[in-house]
């Protein structure tokens, strides 16, 4: 699940500070030597102390520093193309929120990477309600309720979609390009969060929905979406009453300044 945006001033970052940054215990980032890329451990994982990657992009990590989606992050184009190894080593009970500012702050030591925000317009996918009103079923709890086991499923039915177990909050399914997705107990941001990596292009809510209900979504993926074999993603807002509007918004991005492209005191 992605963190709230992390909306700092940049390598500025931390010298306007009076206490000095989280850092790692321990840290590598290097040129990387391989095409095999990795991401393993870190808050939240089996191996909360220890956070490896290996052939991440710059840009990448960049965006996993600031938790960014790609269209928040402005730079030189070989930022794309610069790929590191990176292994840390965190303190127990490290959270997400102190593991970004740590990793912010191996890439301004080691990288030199200073940046700054810009509100920028930009073309946007708006999430509105459409004509005959929205089809949610509104969630009884206040919250979001604990994600429910992972369980697979062979089951299809008469459509070729996946059918999902009764008591799933949280979960997805995909049998040969069908996709059957449920989310329970969430508020329209956790839709727009699972709409906009899929989608890749920025998703603002204009529904002016604020209470928490169950998404059930059937959509086509990949190859099969791309075919038109079934909706898409976007097409399949219809079954919520929900439908996205071409727009246009200012969105914060991040843009780099300047950055290495070896790291230093390693």
């Amino acid at each position: 699940m992605r963190l709230p945006l992390v909306l700092f001033a940049s390598s500025a970052l931390f010298g306007q500070s009076a206490e000095a940054p989280p850092q790692f215990e321990a840290a590598s980032l290097k040129p990387s030597t391989t095409d095999l890329r990795t991401l393993n451990g870190g808050p939240g994982s089996p191996d909360p102390i220890r956070w490896t990657a290996s052939a991440i992009p710059l840009f990448d990590l960049i965006c996993r520093a600031y938790n960014l989606h790609v269209y928040q992050l402005a730079g030189p184009e070989w930022l794309k193309q610069q790929r590191f190894d990176v292994a840390a080593k965190l303190a127990e009970q490290t959270t997400r929120y102190q593991f970004a500012l740590m990793l912010q702050n191996l890439l301004a030591t080691r990288l030199r990477l200073t940046v700054h925000w810009e509100r920028k317009e930009m073309p946007v996918l708006a999430l509105v309600i459409a004509r005959n009103g929205p089809r949610l079923q509104t969630w009884a709890g206040d919250a979001a309720p604990s994600p429910a086991p992972a369980r697979r499923t062979q089951e299809v039915d008469a459509d070729g979609y996946p059918i999902l177990p009764d008591d799933s909050t949280s979960i997805r399914f995909v049998v040969r390009g069908h996709v059957s997705q449920r989310l329970a107990g969430f508020g329209i941001s956790r839709l727009v969060d699972l709409l906009e990596p899929q989608i890749e292009r920025p998703v603002i809510d204009r529904t002016g929905l604020t209470g928490h209900y169950t998404f059930v979504l059937h959509y086509m993926t990949g190859s099969a979406a791309n075919r038109g074999d079934g909706p898409t993603l976007s097409e399949a807002m219809s079954q919520l009453g929900l439908k996205l509007e071409n727009a246009k918004a200012h969105i914060d991005t991040l843009v780099v300044d300047s950055a290495a492209k070896s790291p230093v005191d390693n």
